[in-house]
């Protein structure tokens, strides 16, 4: 869509927080319920900093970056129109991100399941729909289009596994491999069939809607008519989708 940009991303390590849940949790008190205590503290973290980037990007005058802001490819201002007045005259056009990685490792830490299991799902979805829920009340506050985002974190994983893995060790299904899953993805690991992936995966897609990918892996030597009827099966699912050819 013409003229629509992202002022930017911060991204919150879900399990990070289950973890954190785990330690805090007295006797008697829900799990859960502590998860969400200190998740919700996390997201208004979350909040106040993307207020900040949202302060920062508004004093960029056009001329700062003419193509982007003066020859059209997000906007044709004047060389010296800040964008706090563009956006001003057109506050629908740009969003900025709440990012989130790992509800695989988020379900296993809080309840011993994948989320691909019914239970993990449900609880994948009730976080998700949490934070959808904040991010509108963010809206109706300070008039900003807050969005979630799933996020593709890649160097990142494996930055935040390093960090997690000093504060907390090594745990099984959480931290024990060198990344933590993208967004709302099915861990790598899964033994699942294209087609069960996406139809996996499509229960979470309309809850991140600032943002996000289908991935789905075959082999080098995989049918190419299989993979057209997988690709046409995205585009009716609507995904933004990813193929990865394994050489392995």
């Amino acid at each position: 869509v013409y003229g629509r940009w992202n002022n930017g991303v911060i991204t919150i390590n879900i399990p990070h927080v289950a973890l954190e849940a785990q330690k805090e949790v007295k006797e008697g008190e829900n799990l859960i319920g502590k998860f969400f205590e200190i998740f919700t503290e996390r997201m208004e973290l979350v909040h106040e900093g993307l207020k900040v980037r949202h302060d920062h990007c508004k004093t960029i005058v056009a001329k700062n970056s003419p193509i982007l802001w003066q020859h059209g490819a997000l906007a044709r201002m004047p060389e010296n129109m800040t964008l706090a007045e563009y956006m001003d005259e057109h506050p629908t056009l740009c969003t900025i991100s709440v990012g989130y990685v790992g509800l695989y490792e988020t379900c296993e830490a809080l309840i011993g399941q994948s989320n691909t299991t019914d239970e993990g799902r449900e609880l994948s979805k009730r976080i998700l729909s949490y934070m959808n829920e904040m991010c509108t009340n963010w809206k109706l506050e300070d008039g900003i289009n807050y969005a979630i985002y799933g996020t593709p974190a890649e160097n990142l994983c494996g930055l935040q596994v390093h960090q997690f893995r000093k504060k907390y060790g090594i745990i099984e299904n959480v931290s024990d491999r060198e990344y933590v899953s993208n967004g709302f993805h099915c861990h790598v690991t899964e033994d699942i069939t294209p087609i069960q992936k996406q139809d996996l995966e499509n229960r979470f897609w309309n809850l991140s809607n600032g943002g996000k990918i289908q991935y789905v892996k075959y082999p080098i030597d995989y049918n190419i008519g299989a993979i057209k009827t997988l690709i046409r099966r995205a585009m009716d699912f609507g995904f933004y989708e990813g193929v990865n050819m394994s050489l392995a």
